[in-house]
């Protein structure tokens, strides 16, 4: 994988750039923790297929939440206090402090609720699957 701290990264793009590309990667990283978690817990559920559809659709509905309240506090979290930092190498171009915090804060801001919008399609996704296994099931009992 690249690495968004080497200057010799995506050379003619904007600093801007290599920030959203540090952003993607530390956020898609946590989902797929998050991700792993999930289908384990609907793993261990698969004795009943809608009580695991069900429970995923209600954790991955939790993660596009969480996303969205990310991308809510984003621009106020000192940005040197972010995976992004970090993966940026501790170092910006952007000349001062405020406009570093104002570049980067506002870029996870976007991050995450572009993320966000993915994951609630999902969700929505799974809540359809969902009721369709209940309607289907409902409709065999008679």
């Amino acid at each position: 994988m690249p690495d968004p701290g080497d200057p010799d990264f995506l050379p003619f793009a904007a600093p801007a750039d290599r920030v959203r590309f540090a952003a993607d990667t530390s956020i898609r990283r946590a989902l797929l923790f998050a991700a792993i978690g999930i289908g384990t817990i609907m793993l261990s559920l698969t004795f009943d297929p809608f009580v695991s559809i069900r429970a995923g659709a209600t954790l991955v509905t939790i993660a596009a939440v969480i996303l969205y309240a990310m991308g809510q506090w984003a621009p106020g979290r000192p940005y040197k206090r972010t995976e992004t930092w970090i993966l940026l190498d501790k170092q910006h171009r952007f000349g001062s402090e405020a406009r570093a915090q104002e570049v980067i804060g506002a870029t996870l801001r976007e991050r995450y609720w572009w993320h966000a919008r993915i994951i609630a399609l999902i969700a929505l996704s799974m809540w359809a699957l969902a009721l369709l296994m209940l309607a289907t099931r409902l409709m065999a009992r008679g």
